[in-house]
C-alpha cells in the first residue's frame, strides 16, 4: 500500500505541479521536485516488498525516510514557509497521518518478523 498511495501521490505532485501550487501555496518547482522523490521512493518501495531476499536492513531504512517525511511535514504545517495555504496545510498534516500509519504498520511487521 505504501508503495501504491506513494507512489500515486508522486505522479500527482509531478503531473499537477502548477495547480497544485495555487491550491497548496508551494512552488510548482517543491511540487516536482517531491513528486520526483516520491515516485523514486515508491518504486523503492515496491521493490522491496516484492523481494524476498532483501533483508530487515532496508525495510528499517524505509520507516527511517516515512518518519521522517512525517516530521518535516509537520513541522513545515506548524511552522513552515508562510506561502503555504490553510489547503496547503491541512493536506501536510493529513498526507503526514497516512504517511505515519504506513510507518507504524511497517515498524510492527519487521518487529514480528525479526522475533
Amino acid at each position: 500500500m505504501d508503495a501504491l498511495v506513494t507512489g500515486a501521490n508522486g505522479v500527482m505532485y509531478l503531473a499537477g505541479a502548477s495547480v497544485l501550487a495555487d491550491l497548496f501555496g508551494a512552488s510548482a518547482s517543491l511540487q516536482r521536485g517531491a513528486g520526483l522523490f516520491l515516485v523514486v521512493f515508491a518504486a523503492l518501495v515496491g521493490w522491496y516488498a516484492r523481494n524476498r531476499a532483501a533483508g530487515p536492513g532496508m525495510g528499517w531504512g524505509i520507516v527511517a525516510v516515512n518518519v521522517a517525511w512525517v516530521a518535516g511535514s509537520l513541522a513545515v504545517a506548524a511552522a513552515g514557509p508562510g506561502e503555504f495555504t490553510a489547503v496547503g496545510r491541512i493536506w501536510l498534516v493529513a498526507q503526514a497521518a497516512v504517511v505515519g500509519l504506513f510507518a507504524v504498520l511497517q515498524m510492527r511487521t519487521l518487529s514480528v518478523t525479526r522475533r
